[in-house]
């Protein structure tokens, strides 16, 4: 067989393992699936996250946590099956590599915080080359040396991979593992991707880059369900969902999702599959090009509304310009915009900077009448096309409750309502889902 001379020669599936598919059933999962791949000379591409609650302790405590990462480590590679020397081998390696990482980082070091992703990828690798008779060849490769942003601006559209090394690496080797959650500015230095729980987003970007068959997300749910099961005893697993609906949901509360997650894949087309690690008879939820059946639904709790109001808007210049800039003086995320001749309104989720939002709010009351509902809640109805005839059944649930601030999206893919009472959302979501 004549040797590759491109990426695009390869038929590459990428995988993300999240932090609950750290565990010795999706580490034998993974095998399983790497070997019938192999089959067909497909090479498989793997993004871990962090064991569960480590990335939390390396927030919460930068400093003292050293011991404690080695017990959650050692004790999990205890769980694999090893040989007593093959264990004591990969132990000593994550005790080398931790206390390495501690004595030459500071407490709030991107490697530090980013050291979880480090481990597990390490680990993952030592259970994949094990045991040798398994002919399974995988290498670690760090993520700082793959992917980037290539301006100061660190959006999603200036995130980069440099398929040269993985490229490399695939001539010799069936897998490539690599983490999650971290990537290089553009002038080299570390930095934590996309906030929390960006690993989904890792995934896709390696994905699209690599121009994988498929984006397979691997956690510990079926699938994408159409309701919070926690709300419900009835909620149904997708089968199939578009890539605009994925990310809407994402961002409207749906926790299964990163919402940056969706659009490097759907740019190139490439299927993502989110599935359970823990069994993979059940095919999960496939997102792409095909659309729904039905709608979802989410609760979002912690919501404010302010409203922004004066007699000078009506035919002003310029309010809306000095609004917004206050806002972004202070760094304020506004979710939900509406308006009117009078008044701006706008929906900000209290993540920790309620500081913050009463410095805006202090600053717009020198020039406008402000009122602000705190602690609200935002349900919302997502489905393709929603002002069709799935409208009108919602805006009749809807009267009922005591309903603070209604909008559509500008994309017409969902209509949300914001209540104040946690008594009132909970009943007007479950209205809504079954009806």
């Amino acid at each position: 067989m004549a040797e590759n001379n491109t990426l695009t020669d390869y038929h590459i599936t990428v995988i993300k393992m999240g932090g609950t598919s750290q565990n010795l059933i999706p580490y034998q999962n993974v095998k399983s699936v790497i070997s019938n791949l192999k089959q067909y000379n497909q090479k498989v591409f793997i993004v871990v996250s962090a064991l569960s609650k480590v990335t939390n302790l390396l927030f919460d405590n930068p400093i003292d946590c050293e011991e404690q990462l080695i017990n959650i480590h050692t004790n999990f590679i205890k769980t694999l099956g090893f040989s007593k020397d093959y264990q004591q081998e990969v132990i000593n390696n994550i005790k080398f590599i931790i206390n390495f990482v501690f004595s030459t980082t500071k407490k709030n070091d991107t490697i530090r915080i980013c050291l979880g992703e480090n481990l597990s990828s390490k680990i993952l690798n030592s259970f994949l080359n094990y045991p040798q008779e398994h002919k399974i060849k995988s290498q670690v490769l760090l993520a700082t040396q793959l992917i980037k942003f290539n301006s100061a601006n660190q959006t999603l559209s200036s995130l980069i991979v440099e398929p040269k090394e993985i490229f490399n690496n695939f001539k010799n080797n069936n897998v490539i593992v690599t983490q999650g959650f971290i990537a290089n500015n553009f002038k080299g230095h570390p930095v934590i991707l996309m906030g929390r729980g960006s690993s989904d987003t890792s995934g896709a970007i390696f994905a699209k880059f690599l121009k994988a068959k498929q984006y397979q997300i691997w956690t510990d749910v079926n699938g994408v369900y159409n309701i919070d099961p926690k709300l419900t005893t009835k909620p149904i697993i997708f089968d199939k969902i578009d890539f605009n609906m994925a990310q809407e949901m994402a961002g409207m509360g749906a926790k299964v999702l990163h919402p940056y997650s969706i659009k490097p894949c759907q740019q190139e087309n490439i299927p993502i599959i989110l599935k359970s690690s823990f069994d993979l008879k059940n095919k999960g939820t496939l997102i792409s090009n095909k659309s729904s059946s039905s709608p979802a639904f989410t609760l979002q709790n912690n919501i404010w509304i302010i409203k922004i109001k004066t007699i000078n808007m009506w035919h002003g210049v310029g309010f809306a310009s000095d609004i917004f800039n206050t806002f972004s003086k202070y760094k304020i995320d506004i979710d939900i915009i509406t308006s009117s001749a009078f008044e701006i309104t706008i929906t900000t989720k209290l993540n920790n900077n309620i500081h913050l939002i009463n410095k805006a709010i202090t600053v717009l009351q020198e020039k406008y009448k402000i009122t602000v509902f705190e602690n609200c809640h935002q349900i919302s109805v997502i489905y393709p096309n929603i002002i069709g005839p799935l409208l009108n059944k919602i805006h009749q649930i809807s009267t009922i409750y005591p309903v603070e601030l209604e909008a559509i999206s500008s994309n017409k893919y969902s209509i949300s309502f914001i209540v104040q009472k946690i008594s009132d959302g909970k009943k007007l979501l479950l209205d809504l889902f079954t009806n």
